[in-house]
C-alpha cells in the first residue's frame, strides 16, 4: 500500500499484487495504464513488481479531478466520511499534473498526460498486463479492450478498474460483452473493485 491520494482499498492492492505475480518468472514485465489520477495504481504495479525487470507507461487527461458536489453527496445520504474522502482528493489540473510528477519521480513509470486512443503503431514490445481507469464510458471500455487484446501474447492480462461499482453500468456491459463474444473468464478478486481477464 502507499499514501498516495486516490480511490484504491486493500483489496485492490492485494488483486494487483496477485495480478503481477503471475509474471515472477518473466524477464521484462511492460504495463500499460490508462488512467492514474494521482499516480497511486501506477506505484502499486511498481511495488508489486520490485524485483522483476519492468516499465510502466501511464496516461491521464490531467483535468484536476472535483469529484460531486456537497449537495449531491447530502442528498445521496452518502455521509461525512465521504464527504471528506471527496474533499481531500479534489485538485486543480495543475496540481494533479504536478502531483503525479513527484509520485512517479526516480520509477520505472513514464506519464504521458493524454488521453488513451488507439496507437498508430503499437509498442515494440507487447504489455504484459493493461490496467484500465479511464473515463468508464461504453465505447472507450470497449475500444481498450478490443484493441488490446489484439495487442498482447497469450497469458497477458487485461485489469479494470471499478467493475464492481455500481454506478458504472456502461463499463460493466461493455466487459460482460466482450467476455461473452470471446469465451474469456473474468477474475473477481476479494474486496477489490478490480477484476481481470486472461488472454
Amino acid at each position: 500500500m502507499n499514501d498516495i491520494r486516490g480511490f484504491m482499498l486493500d483489496g485492490d492492492f492485494n488483486a494487483i499484487k496477485s495480478i503481477c505475480s503471475n509474471f515472477n518468472e518473466k524477464d521484462f514485465v511492460y504495463v500499460i495504464e490508462i488512467g492514474t489520477l494521482y499516480g497511486k495504481s501506477a506505484v502499486a504495479f511498481d511495488d508489486a513488481l520490485h524485483g522483476i525487470f519492468h516499465h510502466i507507461t501511464t496516461m491521464d487527461v490531467c483535468q484536476g479531478w472535483q469529484g460531486p458536489p456537497d449537495e449531491v453527496i447530502d442528498s445521496k445520504g452518502l455521509g461525512e466520511e465521504f464527504k471528506a474522502q471527496v474533499h481531500a482528493n479534489r485538485s486543480t489540473a495543475q496540481e494533479q499534473f504536478e502531483e503525479v510528477h513527484r509520485n512517479i519521480k526516480g520509477r520505472p513509470i513514464t506519464f504521458l498526460t493524454q488521453m488513451w486512443s488507439k496507437w498508430d503503431k503499437p509498442p515494440a514490445v507487447a504489455p504484459s498486463i493493461v490496467f484500465y481507469d479511464g473515463s468508464h464510458t461504453y465505447q472507450e471500455t470497449k475500444d481498450v479492450l478490443d484493441y488490446w487484446s489484439k495487442h498482447m501474447n497469450s497469458g497477458g492480462i487485461i485489469a479494470i478498474d471499478d467493475y464492481n461499482c455500481g454506478e458504472w453500468h456502461d463499463l460493466k456491459q461493455a466487459v460482460d460483452e466482450f467476455c461473452s463474444t470471446h469465451g474469456y473468464n473474468i477474475t473477481p478478486y476479494p474486496d477489490s473493485k478490480i477484476i481481470s481477464i486472461s488472454l
